[in-house]
């Protein structure tokens, strides 16, 4: 059976950074919807009941990732 596209955006808000890895290489025409994922749990984090804090070690680098990936697109 193969997941539609909300069943896999929602797998991707409850999973780890590892397991987001993996859908974000598995499913390349979700990766646009995934970064709107990232942003908004950064943007969640930052200005939500934790202000102050830092977004956790795996929003961050799943970020990074997302950025660096669209750079690298751009150059090719």
């Amino acid at each position: 059976m193969i997941p539609n596209n909300e069943q896999i955006k929602a797998e991707y808000r409850a999973a780890d950074f590892t397991r987001r890895l993996h859908l974000y290489l598995q499913f390349p025409p979700l990766r646009s919807k995934f970064l709107d994922i990232d942003q908004s749990e950064m943007n969640d984090q930052r200005f939500g009941h934790a202000a102050g804090r830092r977004p956790s070690l795996a929003v961050r680098l799943s970020i990074l990732l997302s950025a660096t990936a669209g750079y690298v697109k751009r150059f090719m």
